[in-house]
């Protein structure tokens, strides 16, 4: 298993977050790159906030578009591959809100 993460986790990849219309990447310099029905546009810079639960939010912005991915520690099921991924994951892109899994590289 570690093996299939490898090659993303060596070009900068250090999280990986999928799910119904979306995959989603944060790069070890500070962006993260974001698939949305099979559309991509990387966000430079979100600002990482600390919530009281267990996990992280990130926001960002590029332009008019916002980007909110909120990381809530926790197994969650991914329906893809049938493994269960550390976190549940909520991106919501100009208020459009999908769920996801997700988990470190």
């Amino acid at each position: 298993m570690l093996i299939r993460w490898w090659p993303r986790a060596r070009r900068g990849v250090t999280y990986q977050a999928r799910g119904e219309g979306f995959t989603l990447a944060l790069h070890r310099d500070q962006h993260i790159v974001l698939t949305w029905d099979g559309a991509e546009r990387a966000f430079f810079n979100p600002e990482l906030i600390q919530p009281a639960y267990r996990g992280d939010i990130y926001e960002a912005r590029d332009g008019e578009t916002s980007l909110r991915v909120e990381i809530r520690s926790g197994p969650c099921p991914d329906a893809q591959s049938g493994e269960t991924w550390s976190a549940n994951v909520t991106v919501a892109l100009n208020h459009e809100t999908r769920s996801g899994c997700g988990r470190s590289l």
